[in-house]
C-alpha cells in the first residue's frame, strides 16, 4: 500500500509485560525512599544489544540521577515548605548558618501526604520526558515518511532500553540539572555488572505490545509514541518495586 494511502489511527495498548497488574503503574513513596537512600539512576541505551553487554560486564558511562528528585522538588518548592511547616523552617535556618542547602533527607520525616504526592507526580513527569525523549532517538526519516506502526514496531524492538544503575550511599556529583529534567546526570562512572539492578529491554516492552482496535499497516501518531513510553514506564516503576521487595527481604 502506498505510504499517501495509510490513514493516521490512534493505538490502544495492552501491557507488554506479564510482570504488570492492572492498566496502571505508579511509584509509591516507599519506592522514592529507596530511590534516594540507593542512589538509584536510570541509564538510557540505544540498542538492546549493548544494553545487555552493559548489564552483563558492567560499563563505563552516563545516567540521569533518580536520585536527586528530592533535591529536584527542593529547588521547585523550597519557599512554601519553609513557610507551610516550622520544623523544616527551622531545619532549613540550622542548614543555612553553616553555609549548608536544606536536603531532603533531613526534612523527609517532616513532609505532610500532600507534599510526598507532589514528589511522585514529579517522579512521574521527569521519567516519562526522559522516556520519551529517548524514544525519538533517529526515528525522524521514519517519521517524516509516514512509517505504519509495524515498521516503526519493527525498528523500536531492538532499540531503546534502560538499566536501573544503583550507585549507593555516595552518590556522585550531579551536573547539567537544566538539561536533563532538573534531576542531572552522574558523568561517567565505572559500573560494574552487580551495579547494574534493573533492566527493561526494547524486545520486552516493545516486541510484545497488544495493539487493540489498530490495524499495523496504518500510519503512526503520537498516541503510538505515547502508549510505548507509559510501557516503558510501567516497567520501569515495576523494576524499582521489585528491588525495593528484594532490599526489605
Amino acid at each position: 500500500m502506498d505510504n499517501l494511502e495509510k490513514n493516521p489511527v490512534d493505538v490502544n495498548f495492552k501491557s507488554g509485560s506479564e510482570r504488570i497488574v492492572g492498566s496502571e503503574m505508579e511509584f509509591s513513596w516507599r519506592d522514592v525512599e529507596f530511590i534516594i537512600s540507593e542512589g538509584i539512576a536510570l541509564r538510557h541505551v540505544s540498542a538492546e544489544e549493548v544494553a545487555r553487554d552493559n548489564a552483563k560486564n558492567g560499563f563505563n558511562g552516563d545516567a540521569v540521577a533518580l536520585f536527586n528528585i528530592g533535591e529536584t522538588f527542593l529547588n521547585e518548592n523550597k519557599s512554601e515548605l519553609i513557610n507551610g511547616n516550622e520544623d523544616i523552617k527551622r531545619m532549613s535556618e540550622s542548614a543555612k548558618s553553616y553555609g549548608m542547602d536544606l536536603e531532603i533527607n533531613q526534612i523527609k520525616d517532616y513532609l505532610d501526604a500532600e507534599s510526598k504526592e507532589k514528589i511522585i507526580a514529579l517522579m512521574h513527569e521527569k521519567v516519562m520526558k526522559f522516556v520519551k525523549d529517548s524514544l525519538d532517538i533517529g526515528l525522524s526519516g521514519l517519521i517524516d515518511r509516514n512509517a505504519s506502526v509495524d515498521e516503526m514496531r519493527d525498528v523500536l524492538k531492538t532499540r531503546s532500553s534502560f538499566l536501573l544503575v544503583k550507585l549507593g550511599k555516595q552518590t556522585p556529583y550531579v551536573y547539567d540539572q537544566d538539561r536533563y529534567y532538573g534531576l542531572g546526570k552522574i558523568g561517567k562512572q565505572d559500573v560494574k555488572a552487580d551495579g547494574v539492578v534493573g533492566k527493561v529491554y526494547a524486545s520486552e516492552v516493545v516486541g510484545s505490545l497488544g495493539l487493540s482496535g489498530a490495524v499495523v499497516d496504518q500510519v503512526v501518531t503520537d498516541d503510538f509514541f505515547n502508549g510505548v513510553g507509559k510501557n516503558y514506564y510501567r516497567n520501569i516503576v515495576q523494576s524499582v518495586k521489585d528491588l525495593t521487595v528484594m532490599e526489605s527481604i
